[in-house]
Formats: structure tokens, C-alpha cells, sequence
């Protein structure tokens, strides 16, 4: 009686860990599919001719369920800024979901923050 109570919570353990795990596979792959726009995302970005840029991050935000890159800009001087686009459902959105700029180290600080958040589940 002991084993098949001891078989029990292992066998229940298991299972809960499996939850996880198929939260954790379905991240991953929605990661894969958003991969899929690295070239058309880069593409864009080197063919703006104002400013240089580059594709910093693209990822999958279970928290909107979309696929989102962040673009980092620098201009003349020290200045630079970052914008986080979502590109499923705004394609190449024109409005920037978060955006942040300045000379200083810390100036997009609070923007990695808000990136990271998107990163998260709802």
C-alpha cells in the first residue's frame, strides 16, 4: 500500500511538472516562429537611411500573444534610443509600442524593464 501511495504522488509530481514544461514548449516555439522575420525585420531596418539602426531582440510576448523586435537607433553624437514594435499585429507599425532615448547610459533603463514585462506570462 505504501509503494502504490509513494507511486502516486510521484506520478502526480510528473504530471505538474508537465504544465511547465508544455508552457515552456510553446514559448519556444512561438520564439521559432517569430524568428521567421529576422531578415524582413533587419531588411527594414538597413534600408532606413536617416538613421543607423539595428535589430536588437525579437521574441514572442505570451503576454499580448504577438511577436515583438526591439530596434535600436543611434544618431550622431551620443545620442541613441530603442523602440519596441509588434510585428504580428501591426506589421511594421509606425507607432512604437515603448520607446526611449537620451545621451545617458541609463536612459532606456526603464524601457528594458518594460520589454522584459512582455516577455513574461499574463
Amino acid at each position: 500500500m505504501k509503494k502504490l501511495l509513494i507511486l502516486s504522488i510521484f506520478i502526480l509530481s510528473l504530471t505538474g511538472c508537465g504544465k511547465n514544461s508544455s508552457q515552456d514548449d510553446l514559448i519556444f516555439n512561438k520564439n521559432q516562429d517569430c524568428s521567421k522575420y529576422r531578415n524582413e525585420i533587419e531588411n527594414r531596418i538597413n534600408t532606413t537611411t536617416y538613421e543607423e539602426g539595428y535589430l536588437e531582440q525579437l521574441f514572442y510576448s505570451p503576454k499580448i500573444n504577438s511577436c515583438l523586435y526591439v530596434k535600436y537607433i543611434a544618431t550622431n553624437g551620443a545620442y541613441f534610443g530603442k523602440n519596441l514594435y509588434n510585428m504580428l499585429n501591426d506589421g511594421f507599425s509606425s507607432q512604437p509600442l515603448e520607446e526611449c532615448g537620451g545621451e545617458a547610459d541609463n536612459a532606456c533603463d526603464e524601457f528594458d524593464k518594460k520589454v522584459e514585462e512582455y516577455k513574461l506570462l499574463k
